[in-house]
């Protein structure tokens, strides 16, 4: 690929281990929803996460990302650290982060997300100066491609005309009416104190119960969930998970 941010995201995509078809949720981050209704939403934000970077190593354009010609230690073009293949490379992860820095700022009503729009254009505004903020390097301008993109992938942004807010908005709402659980399984996962890399993955160990995820699961790295060996251990553990959660109910 030719891209920067095409590589990266790539990365991320290989990297999304599978959500299981049960496992015990921590309640912190239930956010209203029984467990069952969590794990449905989170399945479905992971679905959603993987067509949206499938998206984005198609037409990384489209969703406002910083494109960079991507070159590697050794070959011919590589000229040592450039920022701006940098920072396309980084932009990989602006989807998540926008996405976690309006769970941050908004709260759950009735399965949607409400959001202060003097908070939201606040955050955008500290992003600029402060790279540990969510919101780092999403400018007004960029946002709009995401929501624009987000909207094309089934999310809805009341008080957006396809450009901006509309003047003089108090406040907009996110939804997701294909399924009313995604919105709150994602704000439940962006209370989490996952990083950057491990967030951007939609990992569904950061909300699993403390103690109820096997050892091996969490010892995992990203390229050896790829061995058929953790491939079976996993078809294994989802198959228990969700016989211990039939037993349940």
């Amino acid at each position: 690929m030719k891209y920067a941010c095409q590589n990266a995201t790539k990365e991320l995509l290989d990297h999304m281990y599978p959500v299981p078809e049960y496992f015990k949720v921590d309640p912190q981050y239930l956010r209203g929803l029984d467990e069952i209704e969590f794990i449905d939403g989170f399945r479905c934000l992971w679905n959603a996460l993987r067509d949206m970077y499938k998206d984005i190593i198609e037409d990384p354009e489209s969703w406002g990302l910083p494109c960079s010609e991507d070159t590697l230690y050794g070959e011919e073009n590589y000229n040592g650290f450039d920022k701006k293949r940098a920072d396309s490379g980084n932009s990989s992860r602006r989807l998540m982060d926008y996405l976690k820095t309006l769970c941050q700022i908004g709260e759950i009503k009735e399965g949607r997300l409400v959001i202060p729009y003097e908070a939201y254009i606040e955050r955008l505004k500290a992003g600029k100066t402060n790279i540990e903020n969510t919101a780092a390097g999403i400018t007004n301008a960029a946002s709009g491609a995401l929501i624009n993109r987000l909207t094309f992938f089934g999310f809805n942004f009341t008080g957006f005309n396809g450009k901006a807010f509309d003047k003089d908005i108090a406040r907009f709402e996110v939804s997701y009416d294909d399924n009313k659980n995604l919105i709150p399984a994602l704000k439940g996962y962006c209370m989490t104190s996952y990083r950057r890399g491990k967030f951007a993955i939609c990992q569904y160990i950061a909300v699993a119960a403390t103690g109820t995820i096997p050892e091996p699961v969490c010892a995992f790295t990203f390229s050896q969930y790829f061995i058929g060996q953790q491939r079976e251990f996993f078809n294994k553990f989802n198959s228990k998970m969700l016989a211990e959660g039939a037993n349940a109910a």
